[in-house]
């Protein structure tokens, strides 16, 4: 069976920490909006790739996850970075009608949890780490963009955690276990 860990970063992490779970090249999902056309956003990926090992195979999906990652032959470590990114492209699509939100959510909700048992019974993938940032978002941010990613959150948070074998977090340069 697959162990499904959950690392949540701080924003002040390097990628050190991630490292200490990858042996070898890993496949890595991606959850970043599309890079073409943003010069910026494709620098971010090219310093997100070496973060991992040579050999890593990288994929990009905004929205659904379980139809990459179950449709494949996958590497023994699989990484999802990153699940604040996920959220925030789902909130940032619908920011104008909050309903519409919670409607495609359902939807995800679906595919998370398609995911996460598919990912557990997955032959040959030891390791499923998906990583957040959320510990660091600023709570007391009161716009109506903030307080539906601050509720989405809490929801993925919460089908997550029951599902997870470990949950640790990374702090310049050392992970805390928390149990």
């Amino acid at each position: 069976m697959t162990e499904i860990i959950l690392l949540a970063k701080t924003m002040n992490t390097s990628s050190d920490p991630i490292r200490q779970f990858l042996d070898g090249p890993c496949d890595v999902l991606n959850t970043s909006v599309s890079y073409e056309d943003d010069p910026e956003m494709l620098g971010r990926l090219n310093i997100k790739q070496e973060w991992y090992p040579p050999g890593s195979e990288f994929m990009t999906s905004e929205h659904e996850l379980s139809p990459l990652l179950l449709n494949k032959k996958l590497k023994e470590t699989v990484v999802i970075d990153s699940m604040n990114l996920w959220i925030s492209n789902l909130v940032l699509l619908y920011n104008s009608d909050e309903r519409s939100v919670w409607v495609v959510w359902e939807r995800m909700k679906e595919d998370l949890a398609a995911l996460l048992y598919g990912m557990r019974h997955q032959l040959g993938c030891k390791r499923l780490i998906i990583l957040t940032s959320n510990v660091d978002f600023d709570w007391s941010l009161r716009t109506p963009v903030a307080k539906t990613y601050q509720r989405l959150s809490w929801e993925v948070d919460n089908l997550l955690i029951p599902k997870i074998d470990r949950y640790g977090l990374l702090l310049n340069g050392a992970t805390l276990w928390v149990q």
